[in-house]
């Protein structure tokens, strides 16, 4: 085997030889399952965590709960002092996602690629935890190891070219596409919205954003599993790929939030395809029987670059007025689509 072929193999294989216990955290907080919430809060600020796992006596897991779940819970519900006093297995994510500590740091980049998991608890023989990772932490490992290798293949232009290919597929794909739905993330919205809005000013023509939620898509979570509500996830951001434009483009904005860009669209002609879609995905039927509305539905705020005859200089301005159509169009019933004519712009500066 020559020179070449042997860094080529080395390239390839650092990540398999690498495992989770490489890279993981093994001060880990974890919490009795009778825990308060108002004790999670304080345990992540002492420790400045942004999450805390729920485990038995034995340190076997059994779920796990983030300081971005805490902000949801909060937003959903309010801040109460009986809110505060629940224990933490009403809202943690169960069961959480384990691997034994040697899995290899290859394996552990697929997993949270293919079912965008954030927190991966890693697991002794015993099944008792030992550690846990982020993505963050595997991308960092994955770009330590490009670095090292980079430098190691200066003098060989065809190697160094071909593992930056691959590495840079591989991490464009980690940082501007949703791995659950397939979609783009908001990351890659907010390249592509810049752009448009762009072209929106300099040419003097409209575009429209349209900010979707799935109605009750909580309740769902909470009746039929987190499982089921990946899969709704998907068949809806299937639902919106498939009943748009080939120039408009449908983003996964957040949670079960999604978001259309419809260039060169004014209000009156988005509001006829996003009936369309609002209207077809409450026909199809899906079965939310935790709905008051019986199958799974989705509320719509519609809000265009030149807001009632005045052009929007900010591209987050005509999100922020989608957004409030949004609320508009929940606080009205939900399974509908409203504008956000009417809402003044200085709501969304």
């Amino acid at each position: 085997m020559d020179i070449v072929s042997a860094k080529l193999k080395h390239s390839e294989t650092i990540m398999t030889n690498l495992q989770l216990k490489d890279v993981m955290t093994a001060n880990v907080v974890c919490v009795q399952p009778d825990t308060s919430l108002q004790n999670i809060f304080q345990t992540l600020a002492k420790n400045n965590y942004s999450c805390c796992v729920v485990a038995s006596d034995n340190r076997i897991p059994l779920g796990i709960l983030t300081e971005r779940d805490l902000i949801r819970i909060i937003s959903e519900q309010g801040l109460t002092a009986e809110l505060m006093s629940a224990a933490v297995p009403e809202h943690m994510y169960s069961p959480p996602f384990t691997l034994p500590a040697d899995t290899s740091l290859d394996e552990v980049l697929n997993l949270q690629e293919n079912r965008n998991v954030k927190h991966l608890l890693a697991t002794n023989i015993a099944g008792e935890i030992v550690g846990i990772v982020t993505l963050s932490d595997v991308v960092k490992a994955y770009n330590h190891v490009v670095k090292q290798q980079t430098k190691n293949l200066e003098k060989t232009v065809i190697q160094r070219t071909q593992d930056l290919e691959r590495v840079n597929k591989k991490l464009t794909t980690l940082s501007m596409r949703d791995a659950l739905t397939g979609l783009s993330n908001r990351r890659a919205m907010e390249v592509d919205i810049t752009r448009v809005h762009a072209a929106s000013i300099r040419h003097g023509r409209p575009y429209s954003v349209i900010l979707f939620d799935i109605d009750y898509f909580k309740k769902y979570n909470d009746h039929y599993g987190h499982q089921s509500g990946d899969t709704i996830l998907k068949l809806v951001a299937d639902h919106f790929r498939n009943g748009v434009r080939e120039s408009d483009a449908v983003y996964r904005f957040g949670g079960e939030e999604f978001l259309l860009i419809m260039p060169e669209t004014d209000l009156d002609e988005a509001m006829i395809p996003v009936q369309r879609i609002v209207e077809s995905l409450y026909n199809s039927k899906t079965l939310h029987i935790k709905s008051p509305l019986e199958y799974i539905s989705t509320s719509a705020g519609i809000a265009c670059s030149i807001h009632e005859g005045e052009k929007i200089t900010a591209w987050r301005k005509v999100v922020e007025l989608a957004d409030i159509a949004l609320y508009k169009a929940k606080n009205a019933g939900r399974n509908q689509a409203l504008t956000a004519q009417s809402s003044k712009l200085n709501a969304a500066s």
